[in-house]
């Protein structure tokens, strides 16, 4: 809450989880608010061509180089609930 970004500007704090017990606890939370929720997993294959093309342009640029690249990977696919919350603290 107190931290502060990029050009002097203060950012807010962002956080994301499935797990069922914290999401209870930050909705209980006086100090957090919930910004968002996804009740599946994105799609697999989207994730992966995305990853793929980062690699093809860092290989471009020439910003690859000794980096390990991980063929097969991708995110989503998953059929459990992601929740995000924003860090509000305290209300004077």
């Amino acid at each position: 809450l107190e931290g502060h970004g990029r050009c002097n500007r203060k950012l807010p704090t962002y956080f994301h989880t499935s797990h069922p017990q914290l999401v209870g606890a930050l909705r209980r939370s006086p100090l957090w608010i919930q910004t968002s929720a996804v009740l599946y997993g994105a799609n697999k294959a989207r994730c992966k061509q995305s990853i793929a093309k980062s690699h093809r342009l860092q290989a471009a640029a020439g910003k690859d180089k000794g980096k390990i690249v991980i063929n097969g990977t991708g995110y989503g696919g998953h059929f459990r609930a992601v929740q995000g919350f924003k860090y509000i603290g305290k209300r004077p």
